[in-house]
């Protein structure tokens, strides 16, 4: 039992001692300083963070991700820019882009029942489009930041 993880668990604790530094800036919303002084003393120097393993208040514990294909009138109908407006109006990350084909390419994450009405918002489509047929399919994850248009 050397290390602090192994003390940690064998302890029964819900969080692991980590003693490393610099953390990516994504973790640190994670992180919680406790008794800093106390432990950098007992190791040494070192700096000990307690990371907790739950999600931070408000993210998405296992976020959903959706990859759809808008057919019909939906390039020069401002689309895309009424996919990302619904998108952010709702917290949804992703992307929007015109196809070669005529068809406009969207990618949604994000909580799943948000997902689900930007998913259905792309089927009603802005004022100008004509939607004729949504195809609508699982995709993973990619940590999208924001909602970009392509």
């Amino acid at each position: 039992m050397g290390s602090p993880v192994e003390a940690a668990t064998a302890a029964g604790a819900m969080r692991t001692t980590a003693a490393i530094w610099p953390l990516p800036e994504a973790a640190a919303t994670l992180i919680r300083r406790r008794d800093l002084r106390g432990r950098a003393a007992a190791a040494g120097g070192a700096t000990r963070l307690d990371v907790d393993m739950a999600p931070p208040p408000g993210a998405d514990p296992e976020p959903t991700a959706r990859e759809l294909t808008v057919r019909g009138r939906v390039q020069g109908v401002f689309f895309r820019a009424f996919v990302r407006a619904e998108a952010e109006r709702r917290g949804v990350r992703g992307r929007a882009t015109n196809e070669a084909d005529g068809t406009v390419r969207v990618h949604l994450e994000g909580d799943p029942e948000a997902v689900a009405a930007v998913a259905a918002a792309c089927g009603r489509g802005p004022s100008g489009a004509r939607v004729d047929r949504v195809e609508e399919r699982d995709a993973a994850p990619e940590g999208l930041i924001g909602f970009a248009i392509g």
